[in-house]
């Protein structure tokens, strides 16, 4: 547990220090690409009256989904 622990405190220490990828501006803007999509997939469904625990399943299951497509690519550094 210790190490794991110890894990955690070092990448989470190299992400806010911007050393944790090589493009940390490129991972953001696809991390928030796939916020956005789910968003806008929870917001149409809601305008369409759909239930909010409807919107809310399908969108985050769409913005999961895409998530892994849009980061495989990232570099660790």
């Amino acid at each position: 547990m210790r190490s794991m622990i110890d894990f955690l405190w070092s990448s989470t220490s190299l992400a806010l220090k911007g050393a944790l990828v090589q493009d940390l501006w490129g991972t953001v803007g696809r991390a928030a690409v796939a916020a956005l999509v789910g968003a806008a997939i929870g917001l149409a469904l809601v305008a369409l009256a759909a239930p909010l625990w409807l919107a809310t399943l399908v969108a985050g299951l769409v913005s999961g989904g895409i998530t892994p497509y849009l980061l495989r690519n990232i570099k660790i550094a």
